[in-house]
């Protein structure tokens, strides 16, 4: 990308790593991780055309959960839906660089 100029970096993480979690604090502390590199990675490109944003979506229906699938997996977001709304963010003038996604709450 430094070579073309320009580029574009999307890392897909969770809000599992925005705040610690109960019961999952090795997956919690790799997306912290994540979120790590991408700021610095951000920092390094600043004065750059090569873009990094971080999307942190809040329960996704993925095949992480097989061997143990949460009792309210099917309110959480299609993976479609999830890269609708990131789409829609990229569309934007000024897209979101930390973009969450959170699923909507049931009654």
């Amino acid at each position: 990308m430094k070579n073309q100029g320009y580029g574009l970096i999307i890392n897909i993480n969770s809000t599992a790593g925005l705040e610690g979690k109960p019961e999952i604090s090795v997956y919690s502390s790799s997306k912290f991780a994540i979120k790590g590199l991408t700021e610095s990675i951000r920092k390094e490109l600043v004065g750059t055309d090569i873009k990094i944003f971080g999307i942190f979506p809040g329960g996704m229906q993925t095949e992480i959960y097989k061997e143990k699938y949460p009792s309210d997996f099917e309110e959480y977001m299609l993976v479609d839906e999830v890269v609708s709304k990131i789409m829609d963010n990229l569309k934007l003038e000024n897209p979101e660089e930390d973009l969450v996604i959170k699923r909507p709450i049931s009654k």
